[in-house]
């Protein structure tokens, strides 16, 4: 009797212990999902609708999220002095819901003018995009020429005349920690399918704006306060890709 009772004790925990451990996967697999993007919300289509027949970038083979949101700042009074695109500039992110991001983009960052600070575009790890701000407007993501904490890299580019992409979840701790500071990434962290869309963005812009190879930097060669590694990734990407379109040129030239 005493046996059978404690082994009836022993099944009801390892119950409980499988049930616990199942409600643990379910919630982390659910989390990961969501920094992912899987349960983000669609953005209002009247945004869409009011959008500038050219504030909206279209990609082949990709779907482009507007988040463009018409009252937000996006640097209204900057975007007077805005110029036509000469550069791109690629950011990373902590991993988090990418319509989130967006949504704190367009916030008000009085630190800078009191204008919105985000980026025109977000890639989350699953390769969708979502456009942040409209192209006919600046947004604040990098810090001007004269500033300190600007390196001697592309003193000619600024946030007026750049436009932002932002790899979200690029640095994550979880995968690439920093021993004693969980708060910081040891290297970026991106996936195949944030690059193909990422490259997929470049590759338009650079069309649409003609924007040369060499005008493509990661925000870690622009600024001393950035992690050196900050958009590395898809930039050499974007530039190896621009010596192979060029080889093929010259190929088919001779």
């Amino acid at each position: 009797m005493h046996m059978k009772g404690g082994i009836n004790r022993a099944a009801r925990f390892v119950s409980a212990v499988l049930a616990v451990a199942m409600a643990v996967v379910v919630a982390v697999v659910l989390f990961v999902l969501e920094r992912a993007g899987w349960f983000d919300p669609d953005p209002p289509a009247i945004w869409r609708q009011e959008a500038g027949k050219d504030d909206i970038l279209t990609i082949d083979g990709h779907d482009v999220i507007y988040w463009g949101k018409p009252d937000a700042r996006y640097s209204r009074y900057a975007t007077r002095s805005k110029k036509k695109p000469r550069g791109i500039v690629v950011h990373f992110t902590f991993p988090k819901r990418p319509s989130d991001i967006v949504r704190y983009g367009h916030q008000r960052d009085y630190g800078r003018g009191g204008a919105s600070f985000g980026y025109h575009f977000y890639v989350g790890s699953t390769g969708r995009i979502y456009q942040g701000a409209p192209l006919s407007r600046r947004t604040n993501h990098i810090k001007f020429s004269k500033n300190a904490r600007r390196t001697a890299t592309a003193k000619h580019l600024w946030s007026g005349n750049t436009i932002g992409i932002s790899m979200v979840g690029g640095c994550n701790p979880m995968l690439a920690p920093v021993r004693g500071n969980p708060y910081k990434c040891s290297r970026e962290t991106v996936s195949g399918a944030q690059l193909n869309a990422g490259l997929a963005i470049i590759r338009k812009l650079r069309e649409q704006f003609d924007i040369p190879c060499r005008e493509v930097y990661g925000h870690g060669e622009l600024q001393t306060d950035r992690w050196t590694f900050e958009g590395q990734t898809l930039t050499r990407l974007a530039r190896a890709d621009c010596t192979k379109d060029k080889a093929k040129d010259d190929n088919e030239s001779s």
